[in-house]
């Protein structure tokens, strides 16, 4: 299932965005924001964030990686998404990109296949090399084997209001990133 003006609308954006961003050839991390930084999915006005998750934002960019944002939430939603980050210390002035949908998805092959397009466009565009990738959703696994990332660089966060995380090919299973941190502060700096 291909959408040529989702796949120009993203086109577009990361073309936008690679003039203002040198990267070529640079390691890259990328996190999805919904039940991955957050402990579940979005709700309007209650919206927490997963413990450490800042932190592993943090500690991925001091040790050089790329950081990108990839989220199914539409663009209408960018301005209050950049805010609450904000307010939790995100560091959104260090990121790559944040990558928004231009619309509402309405089914998870969609969503599938915005990621997937987004990540290859990020790929070609702004020449990044997805190293590991955090997410909470199957389809959010799929997108990145889609995308070429390997599953054991795949990270699954749990949703607060499920006992396991869902179903995919990934390598564990994060209730926080409390202890995740030994693990990325042990990476080698990124290329």
């Amino acid at each position: 299932m291909h959408h040529p003006f989702l796949r120009t609308v993203i086109h577009v954006i990361l073309l936008l965005l690679s003039s203002f961003v040198l990267c070529e050839g640079r390691h890259a991390v990328i996190f999805d924001i919904d039940g991955t930084l957050t402990p579940d999915l979005f709700q309007i006005g209650h919206w927490l964030v997963r413990k450490k998750s800042k932190d592993a934002v943090e500690a991925y960019l001091d040790l050089g990686y790329e950081v990108v944002l990839l989220t199914a939430r539409s663009q209408r939603l960018q301005w209050y998404t950049r805010a609450v980050l904000s307010m939790w210390g995100f560091p959104l002035e260090d990121l790559t990109a944040m990558v928004f949908a231009p619309h509402a998805l309405v089914n998870e092959e969609a969503t599938r296949e915005y990621k997937r397009m987004a990540i290859q466009n990020m790929t070609e565009v702004l020449g990044l090399e997805f190293q590991y990738a955090y997410g909470d959703s199957t389809t959010d696994f799929l997108a990145y084997g889609d995308a070429g990332i390997d599953s054991s660089r795949v990270f699954a966060t749990k949703r607060l209001t499920r006992s396991t995380c869902m179903p995919g090919n990934w390598t564990e299973c994060l209730v926080d990133y409390t202890d995740h941190l030994m693990y990325i502060e042990e990476l080698p700096l990124a290329l």
